[in-house]
This record gives structure tokens, sequence and C-alpha cells, in this order.
């Protein structure tokens, strides 16, 4: 089950700390796992809320059909039909004609488990089949790492003044206000502001301690963070040297693994710049580096890659930014280790062009061989995908799709290419061939048979993965079945506490924050669409070839409501322009041209946001330009194949 990710590359540094340190070990409530669910069960129930959750989620259950009126959607549910032991306070609502929603009324405790019951009597009447249905779940345990990258000039031009940065990550989400609460920093007799930038998905909180100056010797920064604001036991204090100005070295060598492998270099002051590094930065044995200055950052990169322990030797002679040499050279050793078996897509995006030719960039590492599986969701079930998810969404994808392709792509590892990531274009020319039309969620995963990873202690695996049947499907969203793994007899906090682990079957195994699959959604469109709302109730929408730029002319527009009834039709002209008069809220645009199609969500979330532009002016009483205000506009841009 998935639940619900800063480099200083272009920033100048001057020291580096790095360091991930743990406040408080992750002690997981495991559910009491109810069974599989029973014929009977499986004849009304599609879905439900099992196994860890965040403490903001709520609870759910999908219906195999449509079991609510319309008129019920977003409306209480009473009498509650849902009982929760212990209690939980909070509202049931229809959320969709299949799906019923519990929204607990306040955050719930974490590393709680809960037994829950859903009276179908009283939501079905004499339609129930069974009168309830009992289902468990479990919210997981706050807890945080604290990792800090390390010291940074503030401007490339003064090596006086400094700025530590750094990231906080919580298991769960968390309010950003109890997070700054957690850390703070002080150097000397001085308490140092901290800035913070927090993630949208609430967990990754990057931070930086401003106002560090330099003496002319050696000092300590000291970081402190303690658990209390977010419940988590627990405190800490670490000292982060500084440098004193009379200092011109490098300080630190660092392996750096991804996005791809380097030996990063931190120097006590920014480098000047053009600099020819070769000859005064040398790795043993190697003659194919090549050198990137970022500030008072030296990233040494390889042809070949590394693998193992790294001699640098640094010459004295290299200058900092204010000309002054440094006066001793210094050896320095990384170890590069290896790998852990891994597999990613290249590049973002859902929508591919035709131009690309088809083939989905992925890379992998440390694996024999990749399995990709294919859910296809169909045109006609595209617009109830989009009711609950955005173009690259995840949710309730049993709902509206099943699996209809998976392929294992063989690799080959050679002793050149161990320990480093490989590119492999994914073809999907048969799958569109014989799945034309719709939109298909890829999933890349692999077993322990797959790795290449020494487990000499570790229980014999068999040559061949083992196959899993062509119709498996798995919901993509932080609700599903509760999860059995067929790993052995290890317990599940075994498999938790070892979920980093290759030798161990917790890393093949699926946890709220651990997944080793990597899933995108692509739509095989060449059409691009943008869409603006006047105040008069008119759509203007603009659709252009995303191979060529050029207006498309003549696609058929449909406007559909939330409940996917259609509000509107219209054509482009052959400016690729369609203005269609809408009457009632419109949510979704589809369009088709040339047997492909495009779609585009109208609804106020998905809008660009106008907050910081002035959006407003004169109406112009009538004439052809009466609305001149416009609701902020919507872009479907290509994925660019290759492009990171």
């Amino acid at each position: 089950m998935r639940r619900a990710l800063v480099t200083a590359a272009s920033v100048v540094a001057v020291l580096a700390v790095v360091a991930a340190l743990a406040l408080h070990v992750v002690r997981h409530p495991r559910a009491r796992v109810r069974g599989p669910l029973t014929e009977a069960e499986r004849a009304v129930i599609a879905g439900y809320t099992a196994g860890s959750i965040s403490r903001e989620s709520p609870i759910r259950v999908v219906f195999t059909e449509p079991r609510a009126e319309a008129s019920q959607l977003g409306a209480p549910v009473e009498p509650q039909p849902f009982r929760f032991e212990p209690r939980i306070a909070g509202t049931a609502v229809w959320t969709s004609r299949s799906q019923i929603e519990f929204h607990p009324a306040d955050r719930l405790p974490d590393g709680t488990a809960y037994d829950a019951t859903l009276d179908l009597a009283q939501l079905l009447k004499d339609k129930a089949p069974l009168k309830t249905f009992a289902f468990t779940f479990a919210t997981m345990k706050q807890s945080l790492d604290v990792a800090v990258d390390g010291l940074e000039s503030a401007d490339a031009s003064d090596i006086q003044r400094l700025r530590l940065t750094g990231k906080l990550v919580t298991a769960d989400v968390d309010d950003a206000a109890r997070v700054e609460k957690v850390l703070t920093a002080a150097h000397g007799s001085e308490t140092l502001t901290i800035g913070w930038s927090h993630d949208p998905n609430r967990r990754t909180h990057a931070f930086a301690v401003s106002g560090i100056v330099r003496a002319e010797s050696p000092s300590s920064l000291r970081l402190s963070w303690d658990g209390g604001p977010l419940g988590v036991s627990g405190h800490e204090t670490r000292e982060i040297p500084v440098p004193g100005l009379s200092t011109f070295t490098v300080d630190q060598a660092r392996a750096v693994q991804e996005p791809e492998q380097y030996v990063e270099l931190r120097f006590t002051d920014p480098l000047k710049t053009p600099q020819n590094l070769a000859g005064l930065v040398q790795v043993t044995g190697r003659d194919d580096l090549r050198f990137v200055i970022a500030g008072s950052i030296v990233q040494v990169f390889g042809s070949k890659g590394f693998r193992g322990e790294q001699k640098v030797h640094v010459a004295a002679g290299i200058r900092n930014v204010l000309g002054f040499r440094m006066k001793e050279p210094r050896e320095l050793s990384v170890e590069f280790v290896q790998l852990k078996p891994q597999v990613r897509f290249v590049g973002k995006g859902v929508i591919v062009p035709t131009s690309t030719g088809l083939k989905i960039p992925i890379e992998a590492v440390n694996l024999r061989a990749v399995t990709v599986s294919a859910l296809r969701v169909p045109d006609g079930t595209l617009p109830q995908f989009l009711q609950v998810n955005r173009l690259d969404g995840e949710s309730e994808l049993n709902r509206v799709g099943r699996v209809v392709w998976e392929k294992t792509l063989p690799l080959e590892v050679t002793p050149e290419r161990a320990n480093r990531w490989m590119s492999v274009g994914l073809d999907l020319s048969p799958l569109v061939e014989r799945n034309p039309g719709g939109m298909v969620r890829l999933t890349l995963s692999f077993q322990r048979a797959n790795v290449v990873w020494s487990c000499p202690d570790a229980p014999a695996v068999p040559e061949e993965p083992v196959a899993r049947p062509a119709d498996e499907e798995q919901e993509q969203s932080n609700w599903d079945y509760a999860e059995e793994y067929e790993g052995g007899e290890t317990t599940w906090r075994d498999r938790y506490e070892n979920r980093e682990n290759p030798c161990n079957a917790g890393y093949y195994q699926r946890f709220y924050d651990h997944d080793i699959r990597a899933s995108r959604n692509v739509l095989v469109s060449n059409l691009g669409l943008i869409a603006k709302m006047g105040e008069d109730g008119r759509l203007l929408l603009v659709a252009t070839d995303l191979r060529t730029t050029a207006a498309v002319s003549g696609a058929a527009v449909s406007v559909l409501d939330y409940q996917q009834q259609l509000l509107a039709r219209g054509r482009t002209g052959g400016d690729g322009v369609a203005s269609i008069p809408v009457e009632g809220k419109p949510f979704l645009a589809v369009v088709e041209a040339d047997g492909q199609r495009g779609y585009l969500r109208l609804d106020d979330g998905s809008a660009l946001s106008t907050a910081h532009f002035d959006v407003a002016g004169p109406n112009l009483d009538g004439g052809p330009l009466a609305v001149v205000r416009l609701a902020p506009v919507h872009v479907e841009a290509s994925w660019k194949v290759g492009r990171r």
C-alpha cells in the first residue's frame, strides 16, 4: 500500500556537514487484519480503508455499483452508519454514487488501531444482502528525521556570511506551524533565524538557518531539535563547525549517488570562476574526469562512474573568489557503496505526442529485469477517473480500469554497467495498437530474483521470478484491501524495520513510506488545450497540435458537468478556437480530433491561480467583446520524452 520527496548545486557552499539524524524510531501499530472478503462481501464491496493511514485521511468504503442518488451527494448521512472502536466523532457523506466516506471531526491520534463497522442495512435498506461490513485500519505513528546539508555562502561574492541548509521529514503529514517549532539554532550568544519552505505533501520541510557570520577563528553553530511540538519524544543538539576567515582549504569530500554519481568536494570559500581544475583535482587511477564549479562546491564526474573507495588528491594552487590560493594540498577518501536495486521513469508529464515514437525512457540500476504492467482507463471511464483525479492521479483506479498488458524487459548487467543507472526505451506501440484510446498507468516493478545483490545469509530464491496472474490489480492509493505479502514467516515488524534491505522480504513490500515500484500515467494525444471562462457563461477553448503548435480546426468539443452530464457542444474554427455558451457549472472539456482525444478539467481547483495578478478591468456592455474579465487559464503541456 503506498502512502502518501535540496540540492546545493546552485548555491555557494563553504562547509558541508552531512548527516541523516533520526530523532525517533518508527513503531508502527499493527491493525487487527481481517481475513479476505467473502464471496457475499465481494458482491457488494469494491474497496475499503485498510492497513496504515494518515491521521488526516478519511475512512472510505466503495461499493461495486452505485448505491446513492445524485441528490444525496455531499450531504451528511443520518443517522451515522459508521461505528468505530475506539470511538471517532465525525460525519459520513456520499462522495460519489458508489463511495461513502467518514470525515473525522478532529485529527486522529497517531499510532492507534481501529475496528470499524458499516451499517449496510441502514444504507441499502431492502437491497442490502448483508447487514454490516466490518474492517480494520490503523493510524501511522508520527516520527521525524532531520538531515543537514551543510553551510553555504549567502552570497557568492561574500565569504563572511553563511547559512545552513537541510530538511526535516515527518512520517505523517503535519502543520507547518508545528514543524517550525521543532528546530532552533544559535551561533555563539546569538539566536539565529530559520526560514522554511514546506512541500505540498506536508511531510518534507526544507529549512535554512541564516545570519551566520564567520569570525577570524573557527567557531561552532548549535542546531537543536525537539520533537515535542509534533508529539514525538526525544531531543538532540548538533555542533556544526564554522570555519574561520583565515582558512581556505577543501574541508570535505563525499560520494553522491543520485541522480547520477559524482564526487562532491566542499571548500571553505567560494572558488574563482572560470578556473581549470585539471591536474589540480585528481582521483587515483582516473583520467576521465570532468569538473563543475558551483560556488564552493566542486562536482567531479567520471565517464565510467565510480565504484568502491576513491582517493581524491587536491593540489595547492586552487584559487578562491578573492584570488587567494589554497596553500596546503589535501588527500581525501570517499566510498561509493553499492546502489540498491531501483527503477524509475525519466522526465515528467502525462501527455505523450505521437512524434515521440511511443517510446518511454526508463532507468534501472542493479537489476537483471524489470516488469512493466499497464492498467488501462478507457475513454468511457476517463471522465469518472477525473472526478477524483487530475491526469497524473492514482486514486480509485480499479473502479475505472483494469490491467491489460504486462511485459518483462531483460537487462544486460555487464561489469561496466554494474552499480550504474542504465537507460532503457520502453516501446508502447504493441500496447497502443491492441488498446487504442484512453489512458494507461504504467507500473515498473521487480522481484528479488531480478536483483543484482549479494545476500549470503538470506534464503535462496528461485532463478526465475514468481509469475503473477495477469488480472491481478492493486489499488494505487492510500486505502485498499488489507494486503498480505508472500514473503515467508517473517513478522510485519521485522519486514518494516528491514524495508531498506534488499535481502529482506520487507524491501519488496509496500509500506506507507516505502515502495520500490515506479508509476506514471500516459495519455497518447497530440492535442494541447487551453480554456478560459467568461462572466457571460461562454467557454473559450483553444486546441493546438503539440507536434507543430499549429491550430487544430474542426475538433469536436463536449463540455460535461461533475456528474458527467453533457452541458454543451461545439467545434473549433480554423484558428483552433471554440466559443461555447455553457449553462451550469462546467467540470470537464473533452476534445476529439483525428481519432484522438484530449481532456481538460475546468473546475476552480484546476485553474491557475490569479492571486498575484490584476485580472480585473472594465466590463464592456454590448458587442462581441462584452466579456473581458476571464477566469484563470489552465494549460495541459506535452511530456517531452528524455528531458529531466
